[in-house]
């Protein structure tokens, strides 16, 4: 299955009085990141250059990742926009999509008797019934009365074409029983 797994990062210290580095010292030593994290970030921040003996893998290889990632992005905005109550912006980079989705006023109702928020309540019936995770949007601060949710881009291309087509054939029918 899809992961995002690998994290990683770095820090650059710019006139910092020496004391601060004992501090940091300790904090870093507390989630030390794996060998492959460790060697993401090197190539993230020195790539191969023009001459390197990896150079032309390099660039072939995230040439791929990139023109893969926008393909991907640009199947969910449109599978996800021509469904009645779904809408995506332009996916910009990102490795998951945001759509915000209509949600009937009977189904926030009965999210309220269950002491959820509509899109939670949105997304645990679409995995009752699909097995589809999405992560609702509240997880991420929404704006008060929007719904939203997250669904990753990192499937291969025919798997997530086939998920986001479960997903708004799943929306239909919760917008038809919940109207």
């Amino acid at each position: 299955p899809p992961r995002c797994s690998l994290r990683s990062g770095y820090i650059e210290f710019v006139n910092v009085e020496q004391a601060v580095f004992r501090h940091f010292d300790i904090l870093k030593s507390f989630d030390i990141p794996s060998i492959i994290a460790v060697l993401a970030l090197e190539v993230l921040v020195d790539p191969p250059q023009p001459g390197d003996p990896s150079y032309e893998i390099f660039q072939a290889e995230t040439q791929n990742s990139l023109s893969s990632q926008l393909k991907k992005a640009r199947l969910a905005e449109e599978i996800l926009n021509r469904a009645p109550g779904i809408h995506c912006g332009p996916i910009q980079g990102a490795l998951y999509a945001f759509p915000r989705i209509q949600i009937p006023e009977r189904a926030v109702r009965l999210a309220q008797e269950r002491g959820q928020a509509p899109d939670v309540l949105f997304c645990h019936l679409l995995l009752e019934e699909t097995g589809i995770v999405l992560v609702d949007g509240t997880s991420f601060g929404q704006e008060k009365g929007t719904y939203h949710f997250r669904i990753s881009l990192l499937h291969p291309l025919e798997e997530l074409k086939s998920i986001l087509e479960k997903i708004v054939e799943f929306h239909g029918k919760f917008l038809h029983e919940y109207s």
